[in-house]
């Protein structure tokens, strides 16, 4: 067994595991030879299917809490469009950000999945409320301006306490920099997602099942 070892400095493992791979399959190995990639990569290769089936999973439990509360394949529906955006938006920001889908990316992808859903729940929950007392169209803008304010607050804190991390400012925060910027495009996609995304669904399912 022959090892090669490596220190990174100033790259993510991820790009330069890419390039190793591509130097050593140019090479023409001798007949038995095999190439293990261990260490670092091994582990992180590791976490990131251990991260996939849990966000695979969280994902399938969200969608039976929201069949078991609503009783309805149409919030199921509404909630996943709005899902769907937030972590389009989140795939968006690393990508123009130049960051990897690593372990601290997908990280915050679970937390933006479980942010967005909540906030998608609570939206459905009041305007199951306003629905009972208002038509529809009233009912869908009473809902938004009352869930408006917390939904701003909620992205509003968390991108002040993020922006630092975001950005790469201070000791240690290139580590944790994809986490930061997979929350904060997600949860700047999800006041879109949730206000403006989710009513009209709601109303395009409502009349077809109608």
């Amino acid at each position: 067994m022959v090892a090669v070892t490596a220190r990174i400095s100033g790259r993510d493992l991820g790009s330069v595991m890419s390039e190793a791979r591509r130097a050593v399959a140019e090479v023409s190995l001798p007949p038995g030879t095999r190439v293990e990639y261990a260490g670092l990569y091994r582990e992180q290769q590791s976490s990131l299917r251990s991260l996939g089936a849990v966000l695979v999973g969280a994902t399938l439990l969200v969608g039976l809490v929201l069949l078991f509360l609503h009783e309805s394949t149409r919030a199921l529906v509404a909630v996943a469009a709005a899902v769907a955006v937030s972590v389009s938006a989140v795939l968006l920001g690393l990508y123009l950000s130049g960051s990897e889908l690593n372990v601290a990316s997908l990280m915050g992808l679970r937390m933006v999945v479980g942010i967005t859903s909540e906030t998608a729940v609570f939206f459905l929950s009041h305007w199951r409320e306003a629905r009972a007392r208002l038509d529809p169209s009233a009912a869908l803008l009473e809902t938004g301006a009352s869930r408006l304010r917390p939904i701003l607050m909620t992205g509003i804190a968390a991108a002040l306490a993020l922006a630092p991390l975001a950005l790469g400012i201070g000791t240690g925060s290139a580590m944790l920099q994809p986490l930061a910027i997979a929350i904060l495009c997600g949860l700047v996609a999800a006041l879109p997602a949730v206000l403006l995304i989710l009513p009209p669904i709601l109303v395009v399912l409502q009349r077809g099942q109608g």
